[in-house]
């Protein structure tokens, strides 16, 4: 489990989401809802993102302004912010039946 921080502390700084820069003011850029992170975490487990993309997706809350009041998403974006660090002991510090677990945590159906 990764280190947290609380969901309703901003920090500052610029932001990027799809792919363009915009500095953000306080609370500027909505969190994403559960069915916009539940989809991301398909499509790593899919292999239709990589997880380079999904911890860059992430990243836009986790280094943003935005306040993510909800814990499941919250969690679910430490995870993906995660995605494409690696281990010593494997290829990655997170694999398939991690990013399973925190899509099951958002109770999100298919």
């Amino acid at each position: 489990m990764l280190p947290s921080r609380r969901p309703d502390r901003p920090t500052t700084g610029s932001l990027m989401r799809t792919g363009t820069t915009k500095d953000y003011d306080k609370g500027d850029m909505e969190p994403p809802t559960r069915l916009e992170v539940a989809a991301v975490l398909r499509e790593l487990i899919h292999g239709e993102r990589t997880r380079q993309s999904a911890s860059a997706w992430a990243s836009n809350w986790l280094l943003g302004d935005a306040r993510v009041g909800d814990p499941a998403v919250w969690e679910a974006l430490e995870l993906l912010g995660a995605a494409d660090l690696v281990s010593t002991d494997r290829p990655f510090l997170y694999n398939d039946e991690d990013f399973q677990a925190s899509l099951d945590r958002l109770c999100v159906p298919d």
